[in-house]
């Protein structure tokens, strides 16, 4: 069990050694030095965070997301989507999408060095999205499955072209972009982060130091980023109360663990992780879109985000994040049990049970208060807690009647998946009319167009209610007292440590 000092308690075992010293060195006659570490020392305080054992240190093959987190220090991609969902510009300079949603020209950052010397070109580009194509165990490789193409069109310049029209398709470009012929497992990762690797000293750490030819003025004002390798899954919540790491990423799940949080400055960091309550549209208490809208004005979602998340979740009408730019607040809706109580004056209704992962605390919690709003106005929903493996096959085969459940909504803002694809076909959710308004938002031109596409996407949705969309999980990145940031902490979900180079030690 490894055994870690609070700072309090290690700055006062110090001043016990360091008040010998002084002591014995007045009975000696000696001049006792209090200044333990000079000021160039203190410069050089290297960052501690927390990761565990990585399986690679190539970006675009690691299946562990502590992993990608730690190599986001060294690997950039050509896009980061901020917390709205737009795509912000890193190796990418600019790009421009055609009239027909098919083809992207992306002009490349030019005289970017990589950690080896050389200067990225779109060879490398190129190289890495093509890995990620081709390699089916990548986590990016879905990302990709719309591209017929990626060519060179001149200097620092390439072109995507699509097999179909995919109008935010630059949103997915959130992928590392690699050395070209990197080793599936690298000696030396070569990327062009504002960190490049150092070495992994031991099987306890890895090391990573500022690179000082990085594209970007605002170098990194930490000079040595030390990664301990934790054993355990709880291990980096208690070695960030024991002061032995600066920084975590917390789930929802474990954040009650922490026990130094009020001393802490927390970050709360949207996500596309939709928690929904899932309806078997072929059951008869579900068949009507009518009786399906009267229950989502039943569940007061707002109470049950301060009740279970501490109001570290999004309330969403929609399928999409409310913080996301793309979000139609006109069509919001609220608690309103007089709205359900009127429906079911002339619907009949019936017992139904909500399917829950027993294994999820957090959806357990969550669906049995949902199933406690119900029973307060007539409706006896009750919660049916399985086993991963019963509680995924069921979904599959249709054998439920609802289910409290979470899905990715891709950056892209395709909702194909959820209203025309996979997750319909769980639902038994069947509409001419949304497959209509899908196809007609993807061949939209302009982005005038693109928005109103999506807002009547968002209108379909809600008149059907297949699913009722609950809120979106928030992550939480925790922060010691000893950091400040300049502008401010700035996470994002496919990169905690987004504008690192801006972290120093407080005085």
């Amino acid at each position: 069990m490894s055994i870690f000092l609070s700072k309090r308690r290690m700055f006062l075992v110090i001043m016990v050694i360091v008040l010998a010293m002084v002591l014995s060195a007045c009975k000696k006659g000696s001049i006792p030095i209090f200044n333990m570490l000079s000021s160039e020392e203190d410069a050089t305080r290297a960052l501690k965070l927390a990761t565990y054992a990585p399986d690679t240190l190539n970006p675009l093959l690691t299946q562990n997301n502590s992993t990608a987190q730690m190599l986001n220090l060294a690997f950039e991609p050509l896009v980061w989507c901020d917390n709205s969902g737009n795509p912000l510009p890193i190796l990418a300079e600019r790009w421009v999408v055609s009239d027909d949603n098919k083809t992207i020209s992306i002009k490349l950052r030019e005289n970017v060095a990589m950690h080896d010397g050389n200067i990225m070109t779109q060879a490398d580009v190129i190289y890495s999205l093509n890995l990620v194509r081709n390699n089916e165990k990548s986590v990016y490789h879905a990302r990709l499955d719309n591209v017929e193409n990626i060519s060179s069109i001149g200097s620092y310049e390439i072109k995507i072209t699509l097999k179909t029209p995919q109008p935010m398709f630059v949103n997915l470009l959130e992928i590392p972009i690699v050395k070209a012929n990197l080793k599936e497992q690298p000696l030396n990762p070569i990327g062009t982060g504002c960190y490049r690797y150092d070495n992994q000293a031991t099987k306890k750490q890895i090391s990573f130091v500022a690179f000082d030819s990085w594209w970007n003025a605002d170098k990194p004002m930490i000079s040595k980023v030390n990664f301990i390798i934790m054993d355990d899954i709880d291990a980096p919540l208690f070695a960030f109360d024991a002061d032995e790491v600066d920084a975590i990423s917390v789930d929802l799940a474990n954040i009650s663990k922490i026990t130094t949080l009020d001393n802490a400055t927390v970050v709360e960091v949207t996500t596309a992780k939709l928690a929904i309550l899932g309806l078997n549209n072929s059951r008869s208490i579900f068949k009507s879109a009518e009786m399906r809208r009267a229950l989502a004005f039943a569940i007061n979602k707002h109470k049950l985000v301060s009740d279970i998340f501490l109001e570290r979740a999004e309330v969403t009408s929609t399928f999409i994040n409310p913080l996301w730019s793309v979000y139609a607040p006109n069509l919001e809706y609220g608690f309103d049990t007089n709205i359900t109580r009127a429906t079911l004056e002339h619907n009949v209704t019936g017992a139904f049970k909500i399917l829950v992962n027993d294994s999820n605390d957090i959806n357990v919690s969550a669906a049995q208060f949902i199933a406690n709003n119900l029973y307060d106005i007539g409706i006896d929903a009750k919660v049916e807690r399985v086993p991963i493996e019963a509680y995924n096959s069921r979904i599959q085969k249709g054998e439920y009647d609802a289910f409290l459940g979470n899905t990715m909504i891709a950056k892209d803002g395709n909702a194909q998946f959820l209203l025309a694809g996979e997750m319909s076909q769980f639902l038994k959710y069947d509409n001419a009319k949304m497959q209509e308004r899908l196809v007609s938002w993807a061949n939209q031109t302009t982005s005038e167009g693109q928005e109103s596409g999506y807002y009547y996407i968002q209108k379909q949705y809600l008149a059907d209610m297949p699913f009722i969309s609950l809120y979106f999980e928030d992550k939480v990145m925790a922060f010691s007292p000893d950091l400040v940031a300049d502008g401010g902490f700035t996470p994002i979900e496919a990169n905690v440590y987004y504008g690192i180079n801006k972290w120093s030690f407080g005085e």
